[in-house]
């Protein structure tokens, strides 16, 4: 994601367009999406462009930028995904959808609420900044108050704080994930790797060379690290192929890196239901096992 363009396309905005900027407050539930939507005054608008204009310039955005990976990442680089992604997409479509909608802030509570989307229009072009919403930013108990001159005058209503972190950027298709944590309780990524988990294990279930398949993948579906394993196999669909179509030279492989993984006299892959077992598996299916070329020597990639 080119951060410099995002930078000028939010210096471009023009704040007297009140739809230049919207700030949605966001409470999730189980069935759906309510989007708190107050109204912003220009100088709001105006202390939002300049907020995120100097966020942009922070040393984060100068880090690399990866294709997202479900297993993690390498320190000092951000990720970049489709809006496939944690069903991003369609999340988005639900939050704005007008029966999700609520102008009236008096029915918002601000202990349900989630997150909170500032999506800039400019030029035709939007771009969607999510944050979390962190509730302990709220004074809960004692005296609210401001200074005025020199007095310091009661503040009745709650108040809350817009800081200028960023967890997740929306743009042209894109996200770039700032905060994988974000990634994780913003949007849907359990249902998003569970539907994956399916998808891959339908495809594994058509080689049928494991035996005892339903425990193997009902196994997998309740491992949390197997079903991101599984998630990021199903994305690089040249791997489970690769391996089938390989699967002879597994006993090489077991016997050189001394795997508890087991076969039958048909070529066929044992699983009795350990997690050893069920991680080798996934391992060897990710081809995530290799020999070096100068030194011959037996590693493991971490992150495939």
């Amino acid at each position: 994601m080119d951060i410099n363009m995002l930078r000028k396309i939010i210096s471009e905005a023009d704040i007297t367009n009140e739809k230049s900027f919207n700030l949605s407050f966001i409470e999730k539930r189980k069935n759906g999406y309510t989007a708190y939507i107050p109204s912003l005054e220009k100088s709001l608008r105006e202390s939002l462009k300049n907020l995120y204009l100097n966020s942009l310039e922070k040393n984060i955005f100068e880090f690399e930028q990866q294709a997202y990976n479900e297993l993690g990442r390498e320190d000092d680089v951000l990720d970049v995904s489709d809006l496939k992604v944690g069903n991003i997409e369609n999340i988005i479509e639900e939050i704005y959808k007008q029966e999700h909608c609520c102008f009236d802030l008096t029915k918002m509570s601000l202990d349900k609420i989630n997150y909170y989307v500032v999506k800039i229009f400019v030029n035709n072009q939007t771009i969607f900044l999510f944050r979390r919403f962190n509730k302990q930013k709220k004074l809960r108990k004692g005296i609210k108050g401001k200074f005025t001159g020199n007095s310091f005058v009661k503040i009745d209503s709650e108040i809350i704080g817009i800081d200028d972190d960023i967890d997740i950027i929306i743009f042209n298709n894109e996200a770039l994930i700032i905060n994988r944590y974000a990634l994780q309780t913003i949007f849907d990524l359990s249902d998003y790797f569970l539907g994956k988990t399916d998808q891959a294990m339908r495809v594994i279930e058509g080689y049928g060379k494991i035996n005892n398949f339903e425990l193997f993948e009902s196994d997998c579906k309740n491992d949390g690290t197997a079903i991101k394993r599984l998630t990021k196999i199903v994305n690089t669909p040249e791997l489970i192929n690769g391996f089938f179509d390989n699967i002879g030279q597994l006993p090489k492989v077991i016997n050189d890196l001394s795997l508890v993984i087991s076969m039958d006299h048909e070529g066929k892959v044992n699983y009795e239901g350990s997690r050893d077992e069920r991680t080798q598996i996934l391992s060897c299916i990710a081809d995530k096992y290799y020999i070096t070329l100068l030194q011959g020597k037996v590693g493991e990639d971490k992150l495939k």
